[in-house]
């Protein structure tokens, strides 16, 4: 029962993770780019907000799936060990950026490049991920 209930939390911080990460950014950076009349530092503002609310989903995701992880004491399953370098090797990197790009850097031109460049890869990473979860190809 347990473990179910981790899993459901693990998906529902995805979900959550997910919708953060993309619906708002990408609105921001194209209406900025096409000069749609809009109040800027109002958006960027609740944008960082919105990137906020997507790292603290992102270490929900890490963190109920590790306990689901820990509850099958820790044993190499294939699937998951294709899935983990995803995880920890682009989109926990990814993430790390996204928190220089927003809150060191802190200039939307800068981060409309910086997403533009890494999308198609999220979106790849991202399918891969899902597409192990479900398969689980051994």
């Amino acid at each position: 029962m347990m473990f179910l209930l981790l899993k459901a939390f693990h998906i529902m911080s995805v979900i959550l993770w997910a919708g953060a990460s993309s619906s708002l950014g990408l609105f921001t950076i194209v209406a900025y780019e096409k000069g749609i009349n809009c109040d800027y530092d109002y958006m960027w503002r609740f944008y960082k907000k919105l990137v906020n609310l997507e790292l603290f989903a992102f270490f929900l995701v890490i963190f109920f799936g590790i306990g689901m992880y820990s509850m099958l004491g820790f044993k190499p399953i294939p699937w998951l060990m294709m899935k983990l370098p995803i995880v920890f090797g682009f989109f926990l990197p990814m993430e790390a950026l996204n928190v220089y790009f927003i809150h060191v850097k802190n200039d939307i031109k800068t981060y409309g490049k910086f997403i533009k460049i890494v999308s198609p890869f999220l979106i790849i990473a991202g399918i891969c991920v899902i597409l192990l979860a479900v398969i689980r190809p051994s």
